[in-house]
């Protein structure tokens, strides 16, 4: 997928992203990730976890976070910031980290959304995820979250 901002780098998150990282992860979640949680990935980076960010000027504009285990991808965290939204980046990050997973022999993507996250829905509709199942209070007592799956080629 085409760029929608070219002057947005994607590359690897660096310990120095992360005040601007957790400003968007806690506008963009109700239950927000930890600092905690990115600082460990980031400070003891796993070969199979990818830890990126989409970056405009000086600025994180966006990030994402997945994992990928033999040729299965896991999509852990994605999130934009609120000014960014709506004009095609989240795509944009969604496209490219498909493409690095499939690069890494991924042939299945998995990921959980909250049942209530209209907007996500949306996105991970275009571009051919399906729900598989239900998770329940899985993001807390009363807040479910579907798990979605396609194929990397968008199969399903």
């Amino acid at each position: 997928m085409e760029n929608p901002f070219p002057a947005v780098v994607f590359e690897k998150m660096q310990p120095a992203d992360l005040q601007q990282v957790m400003e968007i992860e806690n506008e963009a979640f109700t239950s927000p990730w930890h600092a905690s949680y990115f600082r460990m990935g980031l400070r003891n980076p796993k070969p199979n976890e990818h830890f990126y960010v989409a970056r405009l000027d000086e600025c994180i504009v966006g990030y994402v976070v997945f994992r990928i285990v033999c040729d299965e991808g896991h999509l852990f965290n994605l999130a934009v910031a609120a000014a960014y939204r709506r004009r095609g980046l989240a795509k944009y990050l969604l496209a490219t980290t498909l493409e690095i997973i499939a690069a890494n022999g991924g042939t299945q993507v998995f990921l959980e959304v909250d049942v209530a996250n209209v907007a996500a829905h949306s996105l991970y509709r275009q571009f051919g995820f399906r729900i598989c199942r239900l998770r329940k209070n899985y993001y807390g007592p009363g807040q479910d979250a579907y798990v979605l799956a396609r194929g990397i080629a968008g199969d399903g």
